[in-house]
Parts: structure tokens; C-alpha cells; sequence
């Protein structure tokens, strides 16, 4: 063999384990990582903190709603893996946009944890009745966020 042959050689070799290693990547990150989260609420810098933690931090994907009724078209469309839920916001509030997600065939499988500030006892009662994976209080800590997340879904990180 040549020393031009061998060169032509190497660089195709070279190519093709470039490209064989980025679909193998790419596979592997679709696959085994990256949970994919809709978080909505109507406070639009809890929606970047939540996405910015949860990106950076727990590796998921975060889809952002700003009220119910996007929600509700976003969790349709997307089927992510979890919810995290605003339960104060106007128009549709939380609990009401929980009804319509188990109410739909289509999302009703959808682990769904509430996102509140509220925290009196008649508001706990209210929660523990839904049909949901548990709480996150607010204000939370964005840096234990995303293990806090991981941990009500029952995920690894």
C-alpha cells in the first residue's frame, strides 16, 4: 500500500468512526437520559429557573407552559414524562387543569406533582385527595431542585 493510499484510507476510516460515534451518542443520550418534564406555571421567571436547574443540572428536557389551557395542549402533544404544576394561577387553576389531565384519555398516565406556596392544613387535605406523584413548596431551592424532582418521580439522575 501506498503512503497516499494509506493516508486516503485513514482519513475515510476516520470519517466514519467520527459519524459512528455521534450517532452512537446521539442514541445513547436519547435513550438513557433525559427525562422530559412540561413544567406550567404563570410566574415566567419560575419557568426559567425551573428550566435552567433542570437542564443543567438533572440533564432533563424541560417544555414550559405559561398557563392551564397551553399546558394542557403541550402535555397532549408532547406526552412528557412528568409534570411539574403551578397550583395558583388564574383562569384555569392547577387542580382544574389535573381534572382535565386525567379526565384525557391521552394524559391521564402522566405523573403529575404540584408546584405551591400554600401550605395550610386545609390546603394539604385538598392535595393528599389528588391524584398526584406529591409537592414542591415554594420558594425552592433551584440547586436541589433537580435531585428534588428525581426523587418525587422516583427517577434516577
Amino acid at each position: 500500500m501506498t503512503a497516499i493510499s494509506m493516508i486516503v484510507f485513514l482519513s475515510l476510516f476516520s470519517c466514519c468512526l467520527k459519524q459512528f460515534l455521534f450517532i452512537f451518542i446521539f442514541i445513547f443520550h436519547a435513550v438513557f437520559m433525559n427525562k422530559k418534564i412540561l413544567a406550567i406555571d404563570d410566574e415566567t421567571v419560575i419557568l426559567e429557573v425551573i428550566q435552567g436547574c433542570l437542564e443543567e443540572l438533572g440533564e432533563m428536557k424541560v417544555l414550559t407552559a405559561a398557563s392551564g389551557k397551553e399546558g394542557l395542549q403541550v402535555a397532549q402533544a408532547e406526552q412528557p414524562d412528568g409534570i411539574l404544576l403551578d397550583v395558583s394561577m388564574p383562569g384555569m387553576d392547577g387542580l382544574e387543569v389535573l381534572q382535565y389531565l386525567q379526565d384525557n384519555p391521552e394524559t391521564r398516565s402522566i405523573p403529575v406533582v404540584l408546584l405551591t406556596a400554600r401550605v395550610q392544613p386545609e390546603d394539604r387535605a385538598k392535595f393528599a385527595q389528588a391524584q398526584v406523584e406529591g409537592m414542591i413548596l415554594k420558594p425552592f431551592d433551584p440547586i436541589a431542585l433537580a435531585e428534588q424532582v428525581a426523587e418525587v418521580f422516583g427517577w434516577q439522575l
